[in-house]
């Protein structure tokens, strides 16, 4: 982690407004448990990004690790009002049911997600995102439907 965060920094230096670099950087300290840092560092990612969905259930994700089950569940209410008006991937939901410990609404997103062919479920095998899930034979089973 420490040589990620100093490459995210140097990249942040050289283009501030890089909001995947935000977005990188703030996953890591989820990685090492610094809710704070990681809120940060997603809201400048959200904030360049015009709000990327994903920037948004990152947010609600490290919210709900560090506690803050009202921010998360905040964010989880702002993307399903955001797929009124534009397509929000089932997976940036199911993200935040994960986090809350919201198992069965998690797997039900998750299936949306690969019906509809979601690009980042070719993460699904190794994304931390989904560490707590891994255990569930459902989660074993999407595997196999993503072909992973």
């Amino acid at each position: 982690h420490d040589e990620a965060t100093h490459r995210l920094q140097a990249a942040i230096e050289l283009e501030p407004n890089s909001w995947v670099a935000h977005l990188f950087l703030g996953k890591d300290f989820i990685e090492m448990q610094q809710y704070a840092q990681a809120i940060a560092e997603l809201n400048k990612a959200r904030e360049v990004s015009h709000g990327n969905s994903e920037t948004i259930s990152m947010i609600g994700c490290a919210a709900a690790w560090s506690g803050d089950i009202a921010t998360a569940e905040k964010c989880l209410h702002e993307l399903q009002r955001l797929s009124a008006d534009r397509y929000i991937p089932d997976d940036s939901l199911a993200a935040i049911y994960t986090a809350l410990g919201r198992t069965d609404e998690a797997f039900a997103a998750l299936d949306r997600a690969i019906a509809r062919k979601e690009v980042r479920m070719s993460f699904l095998k190794v994304d931390p995102k989904w560490d707590r899930l891994r255990s569930d034979a459902r989660f074993r089973e999407l595997m196999k439907r993503v072909g992973l």
